[in-house]
C-alpha cells in the first residue's frame, strides 16, 4: 500500500514537470521506459484527479440525435465565425449536399456580417429559406439585420444559449487541419500566401474532397468533377454526343440523393448510439 501511495504521488510530480502531460504522453514515455502495465494503468486516475489537467481536458463528442433532414439544395444553412490565428472568418454551410463558403472579414459588426452573407452566398445561389447561428450579437441582437434578412426571404434562427451551429463547427475542423496542412507545405517551400487566398483555396479542398456515398459537395452544387480529377461515369450519354443537360440533371440528382442518404444513415446510427432515458410506464389499461 506504501509502495502505491509513493508511485501515485512521483507521478503526480512527473505530471507537473511534464507540463500536465496528456494520458496518452505519459504512456507512452513510461512504457518506453520499461514500466508494467499495473503501474501505467495509475496514469488516468492521476490525470482524472488533476486540476489543471480537468479544466484543459477536451470534452468528448456530443451525441445529439435530430430527425431534421433537409432535402434540397439552399433550403436550410448554418453560419458560424471561424477563427484562425489572428483572422476572423465568416463561414457559412448548406445542411442538405454540406457546400461551404466564407470570407475573411474585419470585424463582427452587423454591416460586415451581412455583407459577408450577402457576397459570400446570396449573389450567386441566393437566399436560404432557413438559415441557423449560434447566437452571433451581430445578426440575432439587430433591427437591422432581422429586417435585412426578412427582406431576402432569410428565416434567422438563433441557436439557444449555449447551444451552437453544430454542423458549421464540426466542419471547421476539417478546414482548419487543411489550413494547417497547407500553411506547414508553403513553409517548407519557403512561399507566403495572402490568408484570403489560403481561405478560399482550402475551402475549395473539403468542398471537392469530402466524399458523402461517393460523391462530394462540389459534384452536387456544380454537377461535374474538377478539372485535375477524372469524369464522372457516363460521359458521353447523348446520342450524337452533343450536350442536352439531362446528364448534368441527373448528376445532380443523383448526387443530393446520395448525401442525403449519407446524412440520413448517420443520423440513425447517432440516435442508436444515443443514451435514452426511457421512463416506466404502468402496462394496465383502463377501460
Amino acid at each position: 500500500m506504501d509502495d502505491f501511495a509513493v508511485y501515485i504521488k512521483e507521478l503526480r510530480k512527473l505530471n507537473i514537470g511534464w507540463w500536465n502531460g496528456s494520458e496518452t504522453k505519459m504512456v507512452t514515455i513510461l512504457q518506453a521506459a520499461g514500466k508494467d502495465e499495473a503501474r501505467l494503468a495509475l496514469i488516468k486516475a492521476v490525470g482524472d484527479t488533476c486540476r489543471e489537467c480537468r479544466a484543459w481536458q477536451k470534452r468528448g463528442n456530443l451525441t445529439q440525435p435530430s430527425m431534421s433532414l433537409p432535402g434540397k439544395f439552399n433550403e436550410e444553412g448554418e453560419t458560424d465565425l471561424f477563427f484562425h490565428k489572428s483572422f476572423i472568418d465568416f463561414h457559412i454551410i448548406d445542411r442538405a449536399i454540406r457546400l461551404r463558403d466564407g470570407c475573411e472579414i474585419p470585424n463582427k459588426e452587423t454591416r460586415t456580417l451581412l455583407n459577408a452573407y450577402m457576397n459570400c452566398w446570396v449573389q450567386r445561389d441566393g437566399a436560404f429559406k432557413v438559415l441557423y447561428t449560434d447566437g452571433e450579437s451581430g445578426l440575432v441582437a439587430s433591427k437591422e439585420a432581422q429586417d435585412e434578412m426578412k427582406r431576402l426571404g432569410t428565416e434567422l434562427r438563433p441557436r439557444a444559449k449555449g447551444q451552437h451551429a453544430q454542423l458549421a463547427e464540426s466542419r471547421q475542423s476539417m478546414l482548419r487541419h487543411v489550413m494547417h496542412l497547407t500553411e506547414e507545405e508553403l513553409k517548407r517551400h519557403n512561399h507566403t500566401i495572402p490568408f484570403t487566398r489560403l481561405y478560399g483555396e482550402d475551402l475549395f479542398v473539403v468542398n471537392a474532397f469530402s466524399f458523402y456515398n461517393g460523391v462530394s459537395p462540389y459534384n452536387a452544387h456544380t454537377r461535374r468533377q474538377p478539372a485535375f480529377l477524372p469524369d464522372l461515369e457516363n460521359i458521353n450519354h447523348e446520342p450524337e454526343g452533343v450536350p442536352d443537360g439531362n446528364r448534368e440533371a441527373r448528376i445532380r440528382e443523383a448526387a443530393i440523393a446520395a448525401i442525403t442518404q449519407s446524412t440520413a444513415v448517420s443520423k440513425t446510427n447517432r440516435a442508436l448510439k444515443a443514451r435514452i432515458l426511457l421512463m416506466e410506464r404502468d402496462s394496465s389499461w383502463e377501460i
